[in-house]
């Protein structure tokens, strides 16, 4: 297992977002930012496996749901910690997400101090 962490996010400002608070928060592990869910599975499927898959949702060409479903459909990538970070609270899609056997739903959040705050969290669950 690698030490990256890979965040499919086709926002321009969510991904310069996250990787700030990557920096500010000292993070050892290399975050691989893919602008959508079909490099996502690129991604996964030729390079070595990630500690760590951040999904958003609604993405151009492939979104996250369906890249969720591929990881889970896949044998090498089985136990692979894959979390939904998504503007959608939406209950559908958090149930959706669950079904498809998230680790867990995340709604982005509205500052950077709670943004840091949550990938504090993510560093403390999934990273060590």
């Amino acid at each position: 297992m690698s030490g990256v962490v890979l965040y499919a996010e086709d926002d321009e400002n969510d991904a310069f977002l996250i990787r700030h608070c990557w920096r500010k928060l000292g993070i050892d592990q290399a975050l691989e930012i893919v602008p959508d869910g079909e490099r996502a599975i690129e991604y996964l499927s030729r390079q070595e496996r990630p500690k760590l898959v951040l999904l958003d949702l609604n993405m151009p060409r492939v979104g996250g749901m369906e890249v969720l479903r591929w990881v889970r459909g896949e044998p090498h990538l089985a136990g692979l910690p894959v979390a939904i970070l998504s503007s959608s609270n939406q209950k559908k899609d958090l149930e959706g997400a669950q079904i498809l056997g998230a680790d867990a739903y995340f709604v982005k959040p509205a500052s950077v101090l709670q943004l840091t705050e949550l990938v504090a969290g993510m560093r403390q669950r999934w990273l060590g």
